[in-house]
């Protein structure tokens, strides 16, 4: 791995993965804390290299320092669980293959990403995150010197596998990774830091591809520069103009600047190319409804949730377009299904109230208002409403 001030989650990652590994190989790029002492602890071999703007070229470097016939390559912020170490010694038994991919999980509290899915029930290394984004990479391969990272940011081997003619097989094993929910501030300067290595490449200083236009698209979505962002995007789908990825953020730009037209353009290219883009779905769905085909809007919804019924967001928003229609069991059926996924949605608990209130059932709507309470104090309205509740005499 490669780090740089990471003695809060460092521990957990080695820790994890100390029984399985017969080496542990750390470039430190300058760190100021304790870093590099926990790394020694765990009999670490730390490598310092300075900072060069650049990830592949830091991972590379740790790849020089392993003995080993297989890498496994983690980030501080990640960690293996025990069932599935295992795994990983029975894979590296195949002689056919040169590189695994593994799923790498990002927790998170709440979500808007559409490829968000669930977590299985019972899962502790979820950390109390309701779900997660799957990301598969190959980060377990062969050691060899034709096989090497590629991409100042968002760096993979995939490419030099590829072209060395190797073998690669997908698994469903995870990589539990905490970067989102441990330090928040911690992924916004990573993110600011991958914003900064692209704006040297459009100066000049290094080439860009496909890839790196697109991930300097979402960073300035992210800071909401939408036009920026756009900008970035269609120079990534001038040289993919099949990615899905790229679509889908173009429609996410478009939409945002109020060009929902062109969105829709995107979108539906999106779906042209991967019919079970849950996301494409969900946000045709709500242009749609703005604009009233309703049926149209609902069908778009019943597909997404088709593909992914575990998806909270889409389930809350399918919720909230019945509710706006006056169905309101039904709407109360999706809010409900909401909170069997994620518990913690604070305005499916205050719509279902308001809904509860609207039917009659004000014992139901007393405990949906207390319970947005418990998730957000700070909730006026469903603070109001039960003061409603308690002159009716209910609460």
């Amino acid at each position: 791995m490669i780090v740089k001030d990471e003695e809060a989650c460092l521990p957990d990652c080695l820790k994890s993965v100390q029984s399985l590994v017969d080496e542990m190989i750390i470039v430190d790029t300058g760190s100021s804390d304790k870093t590099i002492e926990i790394a020694e602890s765990f009999g670490a071999k730390v490598i310092y290299h300075p900072w060069e703007n650049d990830f592949a070229d830091a991972r590379n470097v740790s790849l020089k320092h392993a003995s080993c016939d297989w890498i496994l390559v983690l980030d501080a912020d990640e960690a293996m669980a025990p069932n599935d170490l295992a795994k990983i010694r029975q894979l590296v038994t195949d002689k056919n293959v040169t590189g695994y991919k593994l799923v790498q999980r990002t927790y998170s509290k709440t979500t808007t990403m559409c490829e968000w899915l669930a977590v299985e029930s019972p899962c502790p290394e979820a950390r109390g995150c309701a779900g997660y984004t799957p990301s598969p990479y190959v980060r377990l391969f062969r050691k060899n010197k034709d096989i090497y990272f590629e991409g100042k940011v968002h760096e993979i081997v995939e490419y030099t596998i590829s072209k060395k003619g190797g073998r690669i097989v997908e698994t469903d094993i995870p990589i539990h990774h905490y970067g989102y929910i441990s330090d928040m501030d911690s992924a916004k300067r990573k993110e600011r830091l991958y914003l900064g290595i692209v704006d040297e490449m459009e100066t000049g200083k290094g080439s860009a591809d496909a890839r790196s236009y697109l991930y300097k698209g979402i960073g300035c979505i992210e800071l909401k520069d939408y036009e920026r962002a756009e900008g970035f995007l269609k120079k990534a789908q001038s040289l993919a103009p099949e990615n899905t990825m790229i679509l889908f953020n173009l429609g996410l730009c478009t939409e945002a600047q109020g060009r929902s037209a062109e969105a829709v353009n995107y979108y539906n290219l999106v779906l042209k190319y991967d019919s079970g883009h849950v996301g494409a779905y969900n946000n045709l769905a709500a242009i749609l409804a703005k604009k009233g085909r309703l049926t149209d809007a609902e069908l778009l919804y019943r597909e997404a949730l088709k593909y992914n019924p575990d998806h909270y967001i889409i389930r809350y928003n399918f919720g909230t377009f019945l509710k706006n229609q006056g169905r309101n069991n039904e709407a109360i059926g999706e809010f409900q299904k909401t909170l069997s996924i994620n518990p913690e949605v604070a305005e499916a608990h205050f719509s279902s109230g308001i809904l509860f209130f609207k039917e009659g059932d004000y014992a139901k709507a007393e405990d949906s208002f207390k319970r947005v309470l418990e998730i957000d104090r700070s909730h006026e309205t469903a603070r109001k409403n039960l003061e409603v509740l308690a002159k009716m005499g209910v609460a």
